[in-house]
């Protein structure tokens, strides 16, 4: 049980080969817009990393016929780890 989030866009979709590789740092791809090699960055990564620490994670799906939808799902109570750690302190 948990909240979800979507983003969704229309346009061209993530090509297939840079789904792998997506949260992670500093990646770059053809984009096959005005700038040919845009930076994946840390955007992404550190959503992901949002995400996990707060029990969820990201998901995407990304086709020429749907668009690209990116889900973040997280938690609605704090992850186990995180209320032991605290009441330790």
């Amino acid at each position: 049980d948990g909240v979800r989030m979507r983003v969704h866009n229309a346009g061209r979709p993530i090509p297939p080969e840079l789904l792998p590789e997506l949260f992670e740092t500093l990646r770059q791809g053809a984009s096959g817009g005005a700038n040919p090699a845009r930076k994946i960055g840390l955007g992404l990564y550190i959503v992901r990393q949002i995400a996990l620490a707060h029990g969820g994670g990201v998901a995407v799906d990304s086709t020429a016929a749907a668009g690209t939808t990116f889900t973040v799902t997280l938690a609605r109570r704090q992850p186990p780890a995180l209320r032991s750690s605290q009441s330790a302190s």
